[in-house]
């Protein structure tokens, strides 16, 4: 997948590449690589670019999110693990 991050309050933007872990009605999590320029509690504009490999078909999904926490790269991987709680309703927007 890949993601966009608008900073609410900044002018801030991030992009980059990661990895869906897991996606409910409350938020998602991912994975990505460094350099990471979010901190727990940002809040701002996310948009996720989903491919088909995701099993939502080729989709984006755009939210008004907080970052809840940001966990470290395990021993394994150099991914740091993101966990976005959603503020507003989440919209879909189906692509060919």
């Amino acid at each position: 997948m890949e993601y966009h991050i608008h900073l609410l309050d900044s002018d801030e933007y991030s992009t980059g590449k990661g990895f869906l872990a897991n996606i409910s009605q409350g938020g998602i999590y991912f994975k990505c690589p460094p350099p990471l320029s979010l901190e727990d509690g940002n809040i701002g504009d996310f948009t996720f670019d989903l491919s088909s490999s995701s099993g939502l078909s080729n989709s984006r999904l755009k939210v008004s999110a907080r970052v809840a926490r940001i966990e470290p790269p395990e021993k394994t991987s150099l991914d740091f693990g993101i966990a976005v709680q959603f503020l507003s309703d989440l919209k879909v927007e189906l692509r060919r």
